[in-house]
């Protein structure tokens, strides 16, 4: 059940065909749960050799469902920290007007949300998408469905341009 509720959660992030994979990946593992079930019953009524069967396909069916959650994960990238590794510019770097660096988004799950459109309060950001709280002073998680602290960057004008770098 613990499972269950983790998978729950992480599945109400997902948006288009991550959405489908992850009711696919929950309806094949409580199909794996039925088929163990009734390889318990059929064990219990002495049916030992029936009971194996039924739970090799159970076994075949959980490897299914295994499957799907490492493509969310793996492949899709499905509550995954796509920041983790993220660095931004260790020296001032001008921000151009077609610049990579977008300091206005962030990332949660699968999708970018658009801080920059979000209510400002008491020193923070709500997401307008998911309604994750970050604090502004040091882009913490004050409260979730977020998990991984926003990036953060130092500002500064210089010689009347915007610069950049990574926080320190």
């Amino acid at each position: 059940m613990p499972t269950a509720a983790s998978g729950l959660n992480d599945w109400s992030d997902t948006y288009g065909a991550d959405t489908r994979v992850g009711l696919v990946h929950a309806t094949v593992n409580t199909a794996a749960l039925s088929v163990y079930l009734a390889s318990l019953v059929a064990r219990a009524r002495g049916k030992r050799a029936r009971g194996k069967n039924v739970a090799l396909a159970g076994f075949a069916t959980l490897l299914a469902g295994s499957y799907l959650r490492g493509h969310l994960s793996f492949s899709r990238g499905v509550n995954v920290n796509r920041t983790a590794w993220q660095q931004g510019p260790q020296d001032w770097t001008p921000v151009l007007p077609d610049a990579e660096l977008t300091v206005g988004q962030h990332r949660l799950a699968n999708m970018g949300g658009p801080l920059d459109e979000g209510r400002i309060a008491d020193g923070c950001v709500t997401c307008p998408w998911h309604a994750s709280i970050f604090r502004f002073a040091d882009g913490t998680v004050v409260r979730g469905p977020a998990s991984s602290p926003q990036p953060r960057y130092e500002t500064r004008i210089f010689d009347e341009h915007i610069e950049v770098r990574a926080a320190r």
